[in-house]
């Protein structure tokens, strides 16, 4: 059984109205809502689009049909939380939180387990920037508590008021640690992981404070005092990171084998252990001809990064990495959307296989 899901289309208008006026359906869903084609077009014109109107206000909403081997079967939509009006306030919830609703509208799918993967899948792809997902089923609603439970949802208390059963999903964290030589992308792949909901600590950030106050070249040698006032400021920051656990982070690094570097991983990777985070080391690979003529690119002044021919002529060893979620990857051949597609989806199925290492 294969599960994917396919954006709303209007050409998927039929399939809801057929299924919002489902006896299974309508005992929870909009009970006092007679489906036309003219209401559903009514509503559903602008999800298509991506948003609600909300008092006027656009507020992005995404919806998909669920299928199951390439059969629709049902729907799922997420949005933020707090766009949205609910019968009692979200006070003291999370900030970062998304809210779905689900139904299964085949009632040959019923009852089959899909409810909870269908959810669980979605999730992962879908909800990536967000850490921590908030359902409100109706008490009664059985089925879709256990399909909740199912998935990773706990319980956090019944509104007497209005008869919800009020769920939330802690999402897990990751910290991607890319590191490589200079000029292979590590910055220009952030940026990519950046769009996908991730928050970039990139070296530059840490660096160029101290770059920027010895102005500097792009091939000229840090002094020591440089390094050691650097230094002090990446402690700064990964501590912060390790007390900020909301988010996930990506992070960048020119680390050989040296004992500096070394220290320098086993910092980020303590940082993750201690915000509990899915830890991914990511060891970009490059030819030498393709790194010559990345890092010799002369936007790479305007961030202080290195420009010097001699860094790959005379490319130090990187770091060896022991770690069970290693993901090399040789990004000689790869654009910086195609690099972070492969991280991610490495990240995603070692949160569903419980990790491993990984070549590619």
């Amino acid at each position: 059984m294969k599960i994917t899901f396919t954006q709303l289309t209007e050409s998927h208008f039929p399939l809801l109205l057929k299924w919002l006026e489902a006896e299974h359906v309508k005992t929870w869903w909009d009970q006092d809502v007679h489906w036309t084609n003219e209401l559903i077009s009514k509503k559903y014109a602008n999800y298509v689009k991506g948003y609600k109107l909300v008092h006027g206000t656009p507020k992005s909403i995404n919806p998909y049909i669920i299928c199951v081997d390439e059969k629709p079967v049902g729907y799922i939509q997420l949005y933020n939380a707090y766009d949205f009006p609910r019968s009692k306030s979200l006070q003291g919830l999370p900030q970062c939180l998304a809210a779905f609703d689900v139904l299964i509208g085949e009632t040959d799918y019923l009852n089959r387990g899909i409810g909870a993967s269908a959810i669980t899948a979605f999730l992962n792809q879908y909800a990536a920037s967000y850490t921590h997902i908030f359902a409100d089923p109706e008490s009664t609603n059985l089925a879709a508590i256990r399909s909740y439970e199912k998935a990773g949802f706990k319980k956090i208390g019944l509104q007497p008021d209005t008869n919800e059963l009020w769920m939330i999903k802690q999402k897990s964290t990751y910290i991607i640690y890319l590191f490589g030589h200079p000029g292979t992308g590590k910055y220009t792949i952030s940026q990519e992981l950046l769009k996908n909901g991730f928050i970039v600590c990139d070296n530059q950030l840490i660096n160029n404070p101290i770059f920027a106050l010895l102005n500097y070249d792009g091939f000229s040698k840090i002094p020591e005092f440089g390094w050691d006032a650097i230094g002090r400021i990446r402690t700064a920051v990964f501590e912060f990171i390790a007390m900020e656990q909301n988010h996930n982070y990506v992070l960048t690094n020119c680390l050989y084998e040296n004992e500096g570097d070394r220290d320098c991983y086993i910092q980020v990777e303590t940082m993750a252990l201690k915000r509990n985070s899915i830890f991914i080391p990511v060891k970009l690979l490059i030819s030498e001809e393709e790194n010559l003529r990345r890092i010799t690119d002369p936007s790479r002044r305007a961030r202080w990064k290195s420009v010097d021919p001699q860094d790959v002529h005379q490319r130090e060893q990187l770091i060896h990495v022991d770690h069970p979620h290693l993901l090399e990857l040789d990004v000689s051949a790869l654009s910086a959307v195609q690099a972070a597609v492969n991280i991610l989806e490495y990240a995603f199925k070692l949160k569903n296989n419980n990790g491993g290492t990984h070549e590619q």
